[in-house]
């Protein structure tokens, strides 16, 4: 049963606007280590900041939680599979709420063209006793 979805757009004029001011402390703000070594080696660091702050975004719209409770953009973490699909790995407390209300498949789709990045998630739960 689906429990949420949530849709986010970044523009990325954003994100080069915040790194042009803040330089890499602004991606240490945004991502985890994992995320920060892939980010020394793309081409389009605006780029790769706005789809990753709008996967964390949508995660957060679809949870229904926003980032509150412990929930925050370091321990929400964007990988790819070997075939470039992007899946969204959980640490710390996100990885405890989606637990305790039954999350069991988080879905990622990121697009981007020249101006804008989308994210859309998909998260899906195990059914309610008696439903």
């Amino acid at each position: 049963m689906i429990h949420g979805i949530g849709i986010d757009m970044v523009a990325v004029s954003r994100m080069r606007d915040n790194i042009d001011q803040y330089g890499n402390n602004f991606a240490s703000k945004i991502l985890n280590d994992h995320e920060l070594k892939e980010y020394e080696s793309v081409s389009s660091p605006a780029h790769y900041l706005a789809k990753h702050f709008a996967a964390k975004e949508a995660l957060t719209k679809a949870l229904g939680t926003g980032f509150r409770d412990g929930i925050s953009l370091k321990n929400i973490s964007i990988h790819h599979e070997t075939s470039g699909q992007p899946r969204i790995v959980c640490d710390g407390k996100t990885r405890e709420i989606m637990s305790s209300i039954g999350i069991v498949s988080c879905h990622l789709s990121l697009s981007d063209e020249k101006d804008y990045a989308y994210a859309c998630v998909v998260l899906e739960k195990t059914h309610a006793a008696g439903h």
